[in-house]
């Protein structure tokens, strides 16, 4: 924030500057009365320009001082909704599912002598480190999320047991935004490194080629053994950190 402010007073300043730079240099020289006329417009001209542009920079200023509020307030403080009594129930169950993840360093991306299909996306590996997190132990259900957000979105319903799905990414940061607000916590969405370190078991790694086993058939649900449709989660044995299908359901 003290950032910010410094970068609106010294935009301020700078217009001021220009101006009485304008004025001296242009009184350096003798105008004829329509030279100066000419002058007088130009100038003006060119100050409305400075101006105009400083406006439009309070204006961007501002903006991010507002989303740096956001950010700077703690989840108590904000606009938080009064949960109903199945809601309670429900973040109760939320928080209880949650699982610490230790951090680490680790090799993130795909390596050879891991995987012999990776795809060019997934190079260079290369190391990270990461502080302890924590990630819930199954995939957001559709009970969870009707709970919470009031309806269902899943192709596949009466089936509160299975991950929610049919739902972008958007959906999800709006899932996360009323969950704080009605729970005073800070959830988030797990960054891409946390991710996959967390679905190779973390610091307690084996370094399967699935999330928890080299059987496919042991861990994940897929096109093969799915019969095309999500099934209650945790019924495949969970990875090395307790955490379940993380390679798909």
């Amino acid at each position: 924030m003290k950032t910010v402010n410094t970068t609106l007073n010294r935009l301020v300043s700078v217009k001021y500057f220009l101006m009485l730079f304008l004025f001296v240099f242009s009184s350096g020289r003798v105008f004829s009365q329509d030279e100066e006329q000419d002058e007088t417009a130009r100038l003006n001209k060119v100050i409305n320009i400075i101006v105009e542009q400083n406006d439009r920079l309070k204006q961007e200023i501002d903006s991010l001082r507002k989303k740096i509020a956001v950010y700077e307030t703690p989840a108590t403080e904000k606009n938080v909704i009064v949960p109903t009594s199945s809601q309670q129930e429900m973040i109760k169950a939320i928080e209880s599912r949650m699982i610490k993840v230790p951090g680490g360093t680790f090799t993130m991306g795909c390596t050879d002598s891991k995987d012999t299909s990776c795809y060019y996306l997934e190079k260079p590996d290369h190391k990270v480190k990461l502080s302890d997190f924590y990630m819930g132990k199954f995939s957001v259900t559709q009970k969870e999320w009707e709970t919470i957000m009031g309806y269902n979105p899943c192709y596949s319903k009466n089936c509160p047991e299975c991950p929610v799905e049919n739902i972008t990414w958007d959906d999800a940061q709006k899932f996360i935004t009323k969950l704080n607000m009605l729970s005073g916590k800070n959830y988030r969405l797990p960054t891409e490194a946390e991710w996959e370190y967390a679905a190779d078991g973390g610091s307690n790694t084996h370094h399967y080629k699935f999330a928890g086993s080299n059987d496919i058939d042991k861990v994940a649900w897929y096109r093969t053994n799915s019969g095309k449709r999500t099934h209650p989660v945790g019924l495949k044995e969970p990875n090395e950190l307790g955490l379940y299908d993380m390679t798909g359901n």
